[in-house]
């Protein structure tokens, strides 16, 4: 297919027989299986070389290469999410307003199990992305 184009968010790229996956080396791999298993509670990021006991400076980049591959996910500066788990949270919200039509500060921190300390970016996330939109203290789909 000559000239065929495919969209990837906001972007236009030369359309490919498949999806482009990033090759992950052992750190970004290793980095990756310790999110998911973080979940909605990571570590900071200048933390997490210590977690994973990792010099800092190896991993500041491995961080950076997975943020760029949309791998993880920058809630704040200082809140990565793997992307599985934001995807896995999103359906929960979805499902959620789609049987409720809204949910409330404390349903969204039990849906979310997290103190406000996770849960307010999440929702601020949401409301980024145009998922939600804050109506008062409730948040409803867009």
């Amino acid at each position: 297919r000559r000239g065929a184009v495919a969209l990837d968010g906001e972007l236009a790229r030369r359309a490919r027989s498949g999806p482009a996956t990033p090759a992950l080396g052992p750190v970004e791999q290793e980095l990756v299986a310790k999110f998911e298993a973080w979940g909605l509670e990571p570590p900071r990021p200048r933390e997490v070389a210590a977690a994973v006991g990792r010099a800092e400076a190896a991993i500041k980049p491995a961080l950076d290469r997975l943020l760029a591959a949309r791998v993880l996910v920058k809630i704040k500066p200082d809140y990565y999410l793997a992307s599985a788990v934001v995807d896995a949270l999103r359906a929960r919200l979805i499902a959620h307003l789609d049987a409720h039509g809204e949910i409330t500060p404390q349903q969204w921190k039990e849906l979310t199990a997290t103190s406000r300390k996770f849960s307010i970016p999440l929702a601020e996330h949401f409301d980024a992305e145009k998922l939600t939109l804050r109506v008062g203290d409730i948040r409803r789909r867009r």
